[in-house]
């Protein structure tokens, strides 16, 4: 039966549909008819009623009836309450954690948690997870109970083979069993069959064993990095990984990594499969200059001859895409054409220029107005220049933060600031900060700090 409350109490659950017990009204969740009626609606209101509530077991249990976990919130007698748990754990399994360490060794108990979740074992008794009857149904239900069984349980395989059928949950297998299991063919296969990364836990020998590398990489790619280091150095099974994931080239032998043809296969699929190449093959002009002409982002990833090479920084430089001037070498940028084409789309490549242009008054402009944070390269004389500085925050507010003193003790460049962006405030001076005359005349012009 539902409990009686004020019309006022009633509405403001209506209005928030149960949810959002920690926005409740103080007075309403220290009335025990409004605690009662929330948590038979949202267990975990439990959290937030009064505190003198949460030892009350027809609370508690209407609360952990919606919400198992709520029990956490349960003073410690009420753990002890085995209706009250066994109602916790029917409906969240996990909530067996916060019951009392006698009813961890319920086998009722710890029956209805594993049926609702089978990783939940891990909280029963150490008696009941040597319970084969108990494991089994935690098996069934999720293949993670498996690591929590008693060491006993885990070496048979009658129970190996249930984690293997379980189709619910997550959880090694191979690294909890015994090398009996480990080194076993079949059993392995059905294991890294269904989740590759298992391979990690193989015996030497079937890590080395080409069907049982095959069956894991089918379902999971990464898995060649636990591969013996003879089939990492395998070009066949190399070409038939990378044409699919090019980005695994980092797990194969240094051998592989600078075989050119495999490389290509590699990089058709994923760019980034380039970081882990030999110098040898980001130096060669034919491979790269062919590959830069359909990825511009492999650039970043060539030799710093090639990325030296005027011609071919020309290929991926382009007024839609000025991206490649960071990864360009010196001599490039330091290239005023460059430098000017790059900052005009892009104000923050002039972290990537000639040292010299952080003092060229037209280049910072351009990168300013830009993007504001490009103050933050510019050379200390330009920082303190007034038209720099504002063009930069009226661009970026927080732009202030490298403007120079002095101007950060300017009430144009402050004002500036805030209007592009309120929290700029925080760079200002602290004389600014602290005036009342200019925080009011700030608060006149439309800005307002306190604003979320």
């Amino acid at each position: 039966m539902k409990s009686k409350l004020t019309q006022e109490q009633r509405s403001w659950l209506q209005e928030n549909d149960y949810y959002n017990p920690s926005d409740a009204p103080a007075e309403f969740m220290k009335d025990r008819n409004f605690a009662l009626e929330f948590c038979i609606e949202n267990g975990d209101a439990l959290e937030y009623i009064s505190v003198e509530f949460r030892g009350d077991e027809e609370i508690v249990h209407a609360a952990v009836k919606q919400s198992g976990n709520a029990i956490q919130y349960a003073d410690f007698p009420v753990r002890k309450k085995r209706d009250i748990i066994l109602s916790a754990v029917t409906n969240r399994g996990e909530a067996l954690e916060y019951a009392h360490e006698v009813l961890r060794n319920d086998p009722e108990i710890v029956l209805a948690a594993v049926t609702q979740d089978g990783s939940a074992i891990q909280y029963a008794s150490e008696k009941l997870r040597a319970d084969e009857s108990i494991v089994r149904v935690a098996l069934t239900s999720s293949k993670g109970a498996f690591q929590y069984a008693s060491e006993a349980i885990r070496m048979k395989e009658e129970f190996v083979k249930l984690a293997i059928a379980s189709e619910e949950g997550y959880g090694s297998i191979l690294q909890y069993t015994s090398d009996e299991f480990r080194s076993n063919k079949e059993i392995v296969l059905s294991i890294v069959s269904k989740d590759g990364s298992e391979l990690e836990y193989a015996t030497e020998a079937l890590r080395a064993d080409k069907d049982v590398v095959m069956a894991a990489i089918t379902n999971y790619a990464s898995s060649i990095r636990s591969a013996a280091e003879s089939l990492r150095n395998d070009a066949e099974l190399a070409k038939f990984i990378l044409k699919e994931n090019g980005s695994q080239l980092s797990n194969f032998s240094k051998a592989i990594r600078s075989n050119i043809e495999i490389v290509k296969i590699a990089c058709d699929n994923s760019v980034w499969a380039l970081r882990d190449v030999s110098e040898a093959i980001r130096d060669n002009d034919e491979f790269m200059t062919n590959l830069l002409k359909k990825e511009n982002g492999a650039f970043e990833h060539a030799s710093e001859r090639i990325r030296s090479n005027v011609d071919v920084f020309k290929l991926v430089f382009t007024r839609d895409d000025v991206g490649a001037f960071q990864y360009a070498g010196e001599s490039i940028r330091a290239v005023r054409e460059y430098v000017d084409l790059a900052t005009s789309k892009n104000g923050r490549m002039l972290e990537y220029a000639d040292p010299s242009f952080r003092s060229d008054e037209d280049i910072v402009i351009q990168a300013v107005f830009n993007d504001g944070y490009a103050l933050n390269f510019a050379s200390a004389a330009l920082k303190s220049k007034k038209d720099v500085v504002l063009t930069a925050v009226n661009q970026s507010g927080s732009s202030l933060e490298y403007a120079s003193a002095d101007l950060k003790d300017d009430e144009e460049i402050v004002l500036a600031a805030l209007k592009n962006d309120k929290t700029a405030i925080q760079y200002a001076s602290k004389r600014l900060r602290t005036s009342k005359d200019f925080i009011g005349g700030i608060i006149d012009s439309g800005v307002d700090l306190w604003e979320n």
